[in-house]
């Protein structure tokens, strides 16, 4: 490692391609979404010094990101290295404007913002505006009143004592999630990933717990760091010099195969188009987009952009009037007597998760009979077809359940009236060696089956 990119590890804070791998190595995790070829951001943007971790607004609507060895940071004319937060906005017409300083949590100290709430009114970042005691580090909680932010405080985590320049935080959007990157008591060897859970006490008052290493499944004897969680808490991604790769610092992803914080797929690479010869770390995704830090240039590191893609160009939905039984049940009308039992099905892209507009009104049919009846519960049952692992295939259909517990849901569907159910490829609907893409999409469905409580 270079004394460039140690550096730079003391400040940083869903799905990822793997286009052109087609090796047995990256068959238990793949993508839900392939990528375009990296675009570098403008320089209105980019400067000539150094933008590295970056964090989204929850409307993407602001780009976070760090500055290092700039001119205009609040410390740079005692220490060159000063990193200071700076931010770019979208404006009318959907183009980010020029970049900014973030003067309010700016000062002669390293600054970054790690990890902004829902409603955007809570804002995390790191731990150094302690005057007094610059050595007590840790993680900062600024919240905004009046259209201001607040004075930032200082957030408690029982047991935590960080050393040494290399730490950094990430915190998910809902405030129940924090990954910490930090050198600590049970390290491999330098910088190791932990989870920090909120937790409620016994009188019912929440708090942050104390960090739990992610294991070995995820941590090496070498860097890891720059960590980045997935909206739904399963699929981290991180950058790391200890598992070879395409350069210095890679990025990978693995996901959690259960709901403990200690069993992860195999990490997989995510390859050339998001990691090059160089330094490659701080991804991050925004409306399914990918974005990330690299000096891949040769120069100092900057902001690259890569565009989702579609899987398949077409998708594997159906219409509404043939998936439901008959006799069909006329869903835009009043229903005299809801039957005992009905079963919908929708189908996913291949490797995607993601509901398309047919599979949404497949959903919105069962959410106007539940809306109508409220004696009627739901099933969710999810399957995949044979291709790829049992281990991805079960990870792939426990998404799609849930997405569509979270869609009905959020349509105005009580969650104790849904069940969520996955079984990867062990029900196959059609059995077929080889099979047809027709056969591989009759399994690949979701089944949602309505039952009336009696």
């Amino acid at each position: 490692m270079s004394i460039k990119k140690v550096a730079l590890y003391f400040a940083f804070g869903f799905l990822f391609s793997v286009n052109g791998f087609a090796q047995p190595k990256f068959d238990a995790v793949r993508s839900e979404l392939y990528f375009t070829d990296p675009e570098k951001l403008p320089k209105y943007i980019n400067s000539e010094a150094e933008e590295v971790f970056l964090l989204f607004s929850r409307d993407s609507s602001t780009l976070y990101f760090v500055r290092a060895n700039h001119p205009e940071n609040e410390g740079y004319k005692k220490n060159p290295n000063d990193q200071d937060i700076w931010y770019t906005r979208k404006d009318k017409t959907g183009k980010y404007e020029d970049a900014k300083d973030f003067h309010q949590f700016n000062n002669a100290m390293n600054n970054g913002v790690v990890g902004m709430s829902l409603d955007g009114n809570t804002i995390y970042l790191l731990d150094v505006y302690n005057k007094r005691h610059p050595e007590d580090k840790g993680i900062c909680v600024a919240r905004k009143k009046g259209g201001s932010w607040g004075k930032p405080e200082k957030l408690d985590i029982p047991g935590l004592k960080i050393s040494g320049d290399l730490w950094g935080f990430y915190v998910n959007p809902q405030e129940t999630i924090m990954i910490l990157s930090y050198k600590g008591p049970d390290s491999m060897g330098e910088e190791d990933l932990y989870v920090i859970l909120k937790e409620a006490d016994d009188k019912g008052m929440t708090r942050w717990g104390k960090p739990k290493s992610l294991g070995s499944k995820i941590n090496t004897t070498g860097f890891e760091f720059s960590p980045y969680l997935s909206e739904d808490g399963y699929t981290l991604f991180w950058s790391t010099n200890g598992r070879g790769g395409e350069g210095d610092a890679d990025i990978f992803a693995s996901f959690r195969t259960d709901e403990g914080w200690l069993n992860w797929s195999e990490p997989v690479n995510m390859g050339p188009k998001i990691n090059s010869k160089g330094f490659d770390a701080y991804f991050i995704i925004s409306s399914n987009d990918a974005w990330w830090a690299s000096d891949r240039d040769g120069a100092a590191s900057d902001i690259f952009h890569a565009r989702a893609i579609e899987p398949e160009p077409v998708m594997d939905t159906v219409k509404v009037d043939t998936v439901i039984p008959q006799p069909p049940v006329v869903v835009s009308k009043e229903i005299p007597k809801l039957p005992a039992y009905i079963e919908v099905k929708l189908f996913f892209a291949k490797n995607s998760s993601m509901l398309e507009p047919d599979a949404k009104r497949v959903a919105d049919s069962v959410i106007t009979i539940m809306k109508k009846r409220p004696e009627v519960v739901a099933e969710i049952h999810s399957h995949a077809d044979k291709r790829a692992s049992d281990e991805y295939n079960t990870w792939l259909t426990q998404r799609r359940a849930n997405k569509v517990v979270e869609y009905m849901v959020l349509m105005g569907i009580d969650k104790k009236r849904l069940t969520a159910n996955w079984y990867g490829k062990t029900k196959l609907a059609v059995e077929c060696d080889p099979c047809t893409e027709e056969q591989h999409r009759e399994s690949r469905r979701t089944v949602i089956k309505l039952s009336r409580i009696e």
